[in-house]
């Protein structure tokens, strides 16, 4: 219901915010007509003012010029990309008809693809009073095609020097919000990859390539694929399911992204696909966007591979229900793996190592998932049984990594695993920060300089046990972390001995560990969503 919609006219008209050209009125006790302005609204794109570019997942604050009649953002989005956008306005001191501080009436639309000045876009949305409220109800719009697109909006009100503020979120996957590049180093065009197998050295250097079936490389061959691609897996089931079989074999992938021009693997339709699989040694993925997979990165037996600056990603929504990938990392027996500065979210495991022999995550951040970490070895022993001495110890290492908001923490299930967690955050998971179930550890793990605390409870402030083990031969050691509860009996409760194996504890932090978790500063900035600096309330 519009509420207001006339101008006082007791002002010059270089203070109207539509400016003379659009007063129609001849008497000053009614106000200005604006019924010429409600018939040409839609064209708002064409008489904009561009005031700035700004990106998703963005707010901003600006005043108004009273010579200024239509304002206009420019955003970059993605297809698939889900934006809401709304705005609040409100009057300045030197408004006319309107008391300082109270909203203005008004009116946003958005345009798009937007090539120019001149060229707008087609008018995709508009939106005017929400209700009884003069603010526009906010702009919900999925983007169709990669693109720019023009947020135009005035008001039916005298401004003054007033101010208002733009916010854009997004909501998709880290890739669908990411701003689309339009000058990319590689080939513009598609590649269709369809018979299943690729016999010789390949490069992909198309900017997209399909994966129309289960795509494999042959044994001894390297596919590289170049900054800017994105490959696409099709989808192809026979039992309905929300990924399908397609998934891309190979036995070694260079695939060397950049920050600018990043690779991403994801899916050629609304439904997932299999994900990739890495089957020989020196893998290497850099800057690369993994989403919307069954299993992301598999690493078979014997394989090796090093991930950097990476986002995967398992949680989407197939016809507007959620669902989440089996694993964002699994790994086979004796894998050589390390992860640098890599995000893993929204799986049913985050990492799943199966019998990985080295296994180093390193500044990285794993949330959002089921389980986040869980390590299969061998001879794993129920209770407190006795297991047989190890052939190869299983080593999971975390340095400055945050492990948070998942069901549960890191779980360690086997007899052979040597775990070593240091300068890192493990908080706030629903279940334990750690729980090894398995008889033996090697006398060398340790968990320490890292801050513990909230998880294993629906009310963090609940002092309950962090970490569980039912090792009964070996050792742990778990000085020198930060608890939040630092006294006895409080401090001792943070963990449990199932089969009184041996514990070292030596002293702790009165205080948070200031530089546990990721280093920013090689953290790179577009994948660091969260930092858990700001789940840490005054209290803890």
């Amino acid at each position: 219901m519009r509420i207001r919609r006339t101008l006082a006219v007791m002002a010059p008209c270089a203070l109207l915010t539509f400016g003379c050209g659009d007063d129609t009125s001849s008497d000053s006790s009614a106000g200005v007509d604006i019924s010429a302005f409600d018939s040409d609204k839609t064209d708002l794109g064409k008489r904009a003012k561009l005031i700035d570019n700004i990106g998703l997942n963005s707010v901003i604050e600006g005043h108004f010029d009273p010579a200024v009649r239509t304002y206009g953002y420019l955003i970059e989005a993605k297809k698939g990309a889900r934006l809401e956008i709304s705005l609040e306005a409100f009057a300045g001191e030197d408004a006319r008809g309107v008391e300082a501080g109270e909203p203005l009436d008004t009116v946003v639309a958005l345009y798009g693809p937007y090539e120019g000045a001149k060229k707008p876009g087609a008018l995709i949305v508009e939106h005017d009073d929400n209700g009884d409220s003069l603010t526009p109800a906010p702009i919900d719009f999925e983007v169709e095609a990669d693109g720019k697109y023009l947020i135009a909006f005035t008001s039916y009100d005298d401004t003054g020097t007033g101010k208002y503020t733009v916010k854009v979120g997004c909501d998709g996957t880290d890739f669908q919000c990411q701003r689309p590049a339009f000058e990319k180093p590689c080939e513009a065009g598609k590649l269709y990859v369809q018979g299943g197998r690729i016999d010789e050295d390949t490069t992909w250097d198309t900017c997209e390539v399909i994966i129309l079936e289960p795509t494999v490389v042959a044994e001894g061959k390297i596919l590289t694929i170049s900054p800017g691609v994105e490959v696409k897996g099709n989808y192809l089931s026979t039992n309905g399911n929300n990924f399908g079989t397609v998934t891309l074999t190979a036995p070694t992938i260079q695939a060397a992204g950049t920050a600018e021009h990043p690779i991403a693997f994801t899916a050629f339709t609304d439904r997932g696909w299999g994900g990739l699989v890495l089957s020989g040694e020196s893998s290497t993925l850099d800057n690369v966007y993994i989403e919307k997979a069954n299993v992301a990165l598999t690493l078979r037996n014997n394989a090796s591979a090093t991930v950097s600056n990476s986002i995967i990603q398992g949680d989407f929504e197939v016809n507007g229900s959620s669902t989440m990938g089996q694993a964002g990392i699994r790994t086979g027996a004796d894998v050589n793996a390390n992860f640098i500065r890599a995000e893993v979210k929204g799986f049913q495991i985050g990492i799943d190592a199966q019998n990985a022999e080295h296994l180093v995550v390193e500044d990285s951040i794993i949330h959002g998932n089921n389980s986040g970490v869980r390590v299969t070895g061998q001879n794993r022993t129920n209770g407190c049984g006795t297991a047989r001495a190890p052939q190869v110890w299983r080593d999971p290492k975390f340095i400055h990594t945050d492990i948070y908001e998942n069901q549960m923490g890191v779980e360690i299930h086997g007899s052979d695993v040597l775990i070593q967690i240091e300068k890192s955050n493990i908080i706030h998971n629903t279940g334990f920060a750690l729980d090894v179930q398995g008889s033996m550890l090697n006398e060398e793990s340790y968990v320490r300089d890292s801050n513990i605390f909230g998880n294993n409870s629906a009310t963090p402030e609940t002092n309950t046990t962090q970490i569980r083990s039912f090792h009964r031969s070996g050792r742990i050691d778990i000085s020198d972390n930060y608890w939040r509860f630092i006294s006895d009996p409080q401090l001792s409760a943070s963990w449990q001995r199932s089969c009184n194996g041996q514990v070292d504890f030596s002293g702790f932090h009165p205080e948070k560990v200031s530089d546990a978790g990721p280093r920013k500063e090689n953290v790179k900035e577009d994948i660091w969503t969260a930092t858990v600096a700001e789940t840490f309330s005054e209290g803890e």
